[in-house]
């Protein structure tokens, strides 16, 4: 009968081993993953800060071509105001 004790007391701490382990491993992938959104923000806010002073007039538009966006070269270059560059919709001309 001591036998079957002990062998539970050892498959016991396999087991706390195992757990411990995956423990580990989730703490791991928790910090992985957060320095990889760290990187992702940082990229964001480095192409966000590279088309806003951009010399470059850069725009996006939607698949119906209408204006989405436009660097502050771009609206300094058209010589509109930033209120009016506040409407998009506004500065497309209309669909035929």
């Amino acid at each position: 009968m001591p036998e079957n004790r002990e062998k539970s007391r050892e498959q016991l701490l396999e087991e706390l081993q195992l757990l411990r382990d995956q423990v580990e491993a989730l703490e791991n992938q928790k910090v992985e993953q957060r320095q990889v959104e760290i990187f992702e923000g940082d990229a964001e806010a480095d192409s966000r800060a590279w088309l806003e002073h951009s010399p470059v007039y850069t725009k996006m538009v939607d698949l119906d071509f209408n204006l989405q966006y436009m660097s502050t070269a771009g609206i300094i270059g058209l010589g509109i105001s930033i209120p009016q560059a506040s409407h998009w919709d506004k500065l497309s001309p209309p669909a035929n």
